[in-house]
C-alpha cells in the first residue's frame, strides 16, 4: 500500500494499524510502502481476499484520501512469501502507472505486462523492440505512417489483413502495402511464428511504455540516459 498524497505518507502506518486486525496478517513498513502478508483461510464462510482488501482499502482511504494498493496471488511457503512480496510491489507500481494513484490493483490483472517488460530485458526482445518499433515508430512520427498500429491490429486480428482494414476503416490494398513496408524497413518475415510472438510482447510493453513517457524508448535504455 501507498498513499498518493506525499503529506498523507506519515499516517499510512497508523491508519493501516488502527484498520488491519492483529491477527489477520503481519504488516512492515518499508521504502515508503506497508507491506500486508496475509494468511488464507479454507474456511468458505470467511471472505474472499479479495473483498477484504477492497474493504480494508476503502476504510483507510477515508481515514487518509486515496491509497494505491497492489495484491499478490496466494503463494505457499517461504520462498511464496517472497514471491508474493514481489508481485504486490509490481501489481503496486504497474497499477499506478497504468491507472493513476488510489486503486487496487491485483498481479493477475498486469502479470502478462510485467512479463513482457521483464523479457525487454532479455536481448532477443530488446532487439526485436529495437529493431522493429523503434524504427517503425521514428518513421510513423516522420511520415504519419500508422505502421505500428498496423502491425499491431494485424497481429490481434489473426494476421488478417481484411479484419485489419475492417477494424481501422482502410482498404485492404492499404493494409498489405504498410506490411511491405514494415517488412522493408524491420528486415522482417511477418510469416515467422516465433518473430511474430516475440513482436507481439514487444507491442504490450510498448503500449504501457508510450502512455507513461510518450516514448518508443525502452525502459532500461531510459534509466541508462537518466543515470537513475
Amino acid at each position: 500500500m501507498r498513499a498518493a498524497a506525499s503529506d498523507a505518507l506519515p499516517m499510512l502506518w497508523d491508519a493501516v494499524t488502527r484498520t488491519f486486525s492483529s491477527d489477520a496478517c503481519a504488516l512492515r513498513f518499508e521504502a515508503g510502502r506497508v507491506l500486508a502478508l496475509m494468511p488464507v483461510s479454507s474456511n468458505t464462510v470467511d471472505l474472499p481476499v479479495a473483498t477484504r482488501i477492497e474493504q480494508w482499502h476503502q476504510l483507510v482511504s477515508v481515514q487518509i484520501g486515496p491509497i494505491s494498493v497492489g495484491r499478490s496471488a496466494t503463494h505457499a511457503g517461504p520462498e511464496g512469501i517472497q514471491q508474493a512480496q514481489e508481485e504486490a510491489v509490481r501489481a503496486l507500481a504497474l497499477g499506478e502507472r497504468l491507472r493513476g494513484p488510489g486503486f487496487v490493483t491485483a498481479y493477475g490483472e498486469v502479470f502478462a505486462l510485467d512479463y513482457a517488460e521483464r523479457l525487454i530485458e532479455d536481448d532477443r526482445l530488446g532487439g526485436v523492440y529495437e529493431q522493429v518499433l523503434s524504427r517503425l515508430g521514428a518513421f510513423d512520427q516522420a511520415e504519419r505512417a500508422d505502421l505500428v498500429p498496423t502491425l499491431d491490429m494485424f497481429l490481434a486480428s489473426g494476421c488478417s489483413p481484411q479484419r485489419t482494414a475492417s477494424a481501422m476503416g482502410i482498404h485492404r490494398n492499404t493494409v498489405l502495402y504498410r506490411l511491405k513496408r514494415i517488412e522493408e524497413l524491420a528486415d522482417l518475415n511477418l510469416t515467422d511464428t516465433e518473430a511474430r510472438f516475440y513482436i507481439q510482447l514487444a507491442l504490450r510493453a510498448h503500449r504501457s511504455f508510450a502512455d507513461e513517457r510518450g516514448s518508443l524508448t525502452p525502459p532500461h535504455k531510459r534509466a541508462a540516459s537518466s543515470g537513475s
